[in-house]
């Protein structure tokens, strides 16, 4: 992902390396779609042992540094009998034809109750070349849905279109999508999920959730769900096992036409599901299981000025990071246990972040626990101001700012989503506080600000930092649900780049809280700062 405004970085140290076995199911067809190949040359297996720009030798690499072993099967050769599955931990169905028997979707269900992990995608590319055998053709479609319907998710034929990138919703715990990683993919086979089952929607295919790309209506044939959903990764936990599909083949091989592995979040996204689908959760923010993990440590980098105790419930960057347990993945109630977690040591690293190591601990009631680190908007409390601001906000900074009036800036904090956009030193006109405006949050779709109820005067303080010619971003923002700001082209309003441009707006609280909520029609949403006064 961007990690630009990456704030925390997690690693986990445990007893044993991780010995996870993955098995990678590919087919052979030709470019005409004859089954196998014969003479014919094979078309896009994307075998993880070719390094050419359609293999999935990155993929094999990637999945190797988790320290997991990976290899691959000919979908013709291979059996799905117990004897096959009961190695391995995670079965990646690559391109294949293959239709499975009774006996074999039977047999990979009881393997996936018992733990195991399964990913799968589609495109047209199962059945051939695309301009030869039409990119709608359906053979992909069917060996997916002949496993994937049994689970609540079923997949479309390639839909086309060219390159096409989304994100997931703000706040979710989820350790595959968290932190809002952007997962792009061309053509694109998007999954319809049975809104009556258990499968969930990671990343919805909506045009709320597209970062780029065409707009996509999807075609519902061959697809038996009533009324689906639709999503561009969709995970269901079935038993102790989980199965996931994402909407696309490109983000895994090496550097074909359209997306690959190293566009957008891609890398970062297989990884996770790679980890997530081996229920290997000590990585990252990634689940932990606690049966018998008295000597797991968990270490993380923190900001050092942040507050709490340290890996518990730790302000840092503006993100509040908490420990939770629960008894099963699916629970909906997780509880938070302080006793649970042991602070073992803290050693700076640099000027900016140290190094604090904790031990979480088993609850002594229930081994089968399993703990989560959870991100969440950190909701410290505001520094008093010097003048009559209620509260100012310093968006995209990750320090305060005391403005030439004496308004108390605190660092960023209260929103959702998005990233900053830094440019510290740069001149800015019609202000005298050039470093308010040299930061600036984009991307993010709210600030949620804890406020007593009144009325009040917002100012909201903005600076272009990128556009150079108009309509080059153009958005729309609303606090207490009410439209203040319509297609609002900030090059062209200041106007120019680095230009301040403040605009004021009464609002009355009545719930405890404001909500500022923002969208753009092009590029995306900035801000440089938020001033709250009391009437």
């Amino acid at each position: 992902m961007t990690y630009r405004t990456l704030s925390l970085l997690f690693a986990f140290i445990c007893s044993a390396t991780a010995s996870e076995n993955i098995a990678y199911i590919h087919g052979d067809i030709a470019k005409d779609g004859t089954t196998p190949s014969g003479g014919a040359a094979p078309y896009d297996q994307m075998l993880l042992t070719d390094a050419g720009n359609t293999g999935c030798s990155q993929f094999k690499a990637l999945v190797e540094a988790q320290g997991y072993t990976i290899s691959q099967h000919y979908d013709a050769e291979t059996d799905l009998d117990a004897d096959f599955l009961e190695p391995f931990d995670v079965i990646i169905f690559g391109l294949h034809q293959k239709i499975w028997s009774a006996d074999e979707k039977a047999a990979l269900d009881t393997w996936i109750r018992d733990g195991g992990g399964i990913l799968m995608y589609s495109d047209s590319a199962a059945g051939g070349k695309y301009n030869v055998v039409g990119i709608t053709n359906p053979t992909g479609q069917n060996a997916v849905n002949n496993i994937l319907s049994h689970y609540g998710m079923e997949v479309t034929v390639d839909q086309g279109g060219g390159v096409r990138a989304y994100f997931p919703d703000a706040g979710s715990s989820n350790p595959i999508i968290w932190d809002q990683p952007v997962f792009e993919g061309e053509g694109v086979s998007p999954i319809a999920v049975d809104p009556a089952s258990d499968a969930q929607i990671l990343i919805p295919l909506s045009d709320s959730n597209k970062q780029s790309g065409g707009n996509i209506n999807p075609g519902t044939g061959g697809i038996s769900i009533a009324n689906p959903q639709w999503a561009v990764i969709a995970l269901n936990q079935i038993g102790n096992g989980n199965v996931i599909a994402i909407f696309d083949r490109q983000p895994l091989w090496n550097n074909g036409p359209g997306s690959d592995i190293n566009k957008a979040d891609n890398k970062e996204v297989l990884r996770r599901i790679v980890r997530y689908l081996a229920r290997d959760y000590g990585n990252s923010s990634d689940w932990i299981n606690l049966i018998s993990t008295n000597s797991l440590e968990l270490t993380y980098r923190q900001w050092n000025n942040g507050t709490g105790i340290p890996g518990f419930d730790y302000h840092a960057k503006n993100t509040r990071i908490t420990i939770e347990h629960t008894t099963a993945l699916s629970n909906e109630t997780w509880s938070v246990q302080s006793n649970w977690v042991e602070h073992l040591s803290s050693t700076p690293e640099s000027s900016e972040t140290e190094r604090t190591s904790v031990r979480i601990l088993p609850d002594p009631e229930n081994l089968n626990r399993f703990a989560r680190v959870v991100i969440k908007p950190a909701t410290n409390s505001p520094p008093a101001a010097t003048n009559s601001a209620a509260i100012a906000i310093n968006c995209g900074s990750s320090s305060p700012f005391t403005g030439t009036d004496g308004t108390q800036y605190q660092a960023d904090v209260y929103f959702a989503g998005g990233h900053t956009d830094n440019a510290p030193g740069t001149a800015v006109a019609n202000t005298d506080n050039d470093a308010l405006y040299n930061e600036a949050r984009s991307n993010f779709t709210a600030y949620n600000i804890p406020l007593a109820n009144g009325s009040y005067t917002v100012t909201l303080k903005f600076a272009e930092t990128w556009a150079t010619t108009p309509n080059q971003r153009v958005f729309d923002i609303a606090i207490e649900g009410n439209p203040v700001i319509n297609n609002l082209d900030l090059f062209a309003a200041a106007p120019g780049k680095w230009v301040a441009y403040d605009l004021e707006f009464p609002v009355t609280v009545n719930d405890g809280q404001l909500n500022l909520t923002a969208s753009a029609s092009i590029n995306n949403v900035l801000l440089n700062a938020i001033m709250i006064v009391p009437d």
